[in-house]
């Protein structure tokens, strides 16, 4: 992941095999156990404004926290819960984008 951090497309396509692959909660740990975690928040920060890498990313977390407790120390240590603020603060301005227009359209 952080050999080609740039490539958007190869970031969502690497995202989707982690979200698969974190189905398993053994596969969750042994990646958790190889550092994952800090390459997939790494890649997220990079890549926030790819709804892609975010919606695939979010997913992968989302599964590999199901693993239990350990994994999701390490994703919280990783910095998962700013990214998440991030993805948050980032809908919250759509939203409002997107309120604008619509108040611009109908006056």
């Amino acid at each position: 992941m952080q050999r080609y951090i740039e490539l958007s497309k190869l970031q969502k396509q690497i995202c989707l095999v982690l979200l698969t692959l974190a189905t398993s909660d053994e596969i969750s740990r042994a990646l958790s156990d190889k550092g994952i975690s800090p390459l997939l928040v790494s890649t997220m920060v990079k890549h926030r404004f790819d709804v892609s890498v975010q919606q695939y990313g979010c997913w992968a977390i989302s599964n590999m926290a199901a693993a239990g407790e350990d994994v999701r120390r390490k994703l919280k240590k990783a910095g998962i819960l700013e990214v998440i603020s991030i993805i948050i603060n980032i809908i919250f301005i759509i939203i409002i984008i997107n309120y604008s227009l619509c108040f611009l359209i109908i006056s």
